[in-house]
């Protein structure tokens, strides 16, 4: 550690537990990378797709990737408590954020919102 500009100054080393090291922090690394590839491309087709139903094509995508940032998170965090209280909030948003989509989906349905037609 340089001058206190290591990955502990920062303060993402870890709290000393056994395990604390480069490879926690690198299964952390990895799990957050992957959440938020999917997080970023549901960011985008909520974007960049035209109408309301293939929004929410998109929106099942970011809730699919939230759990893994999380868990990268509690990967992290090495504290069992906070694992735990993670873990709980993963499976709410991967629950609930289909069972929201659908709800979207019946309500455009039922204002007769028309999916868009590309030539």
């Amino acid at each position: 550690m340089i001058a206190g500009f290591g990955i502990a100054g920062f303060g993402i080393a870890g709290n000393g537990i056994a395990g604390d090291g480069l490879s926690h922090l690198v299964v952390a690394g990895v799990l957050v990378g992957i959440g938020m590839v999917f997080v970023l491309g549901g960011a985008f087709g909520v974007v960049r797709l035209g109408d309301v139903f293939a929004r929410l094509h998109a929106l099942r995508t970011a809730s699919f990737g939230a759990p893994f940032v999380l868990a990268g998170i509690a990967v992290e965090m090495w504290d069992a408590g906070v694992a735990l209280r993670l873990a709980l909030l993963g499976a709410a948003i991967a629950l609930t954020g289909p069972a929201l989509a659908h709800l979207m989906a019946h309500l455009a349905h039922r204002a007769a919102v028309e999916p868009a037609v590309r030539r």
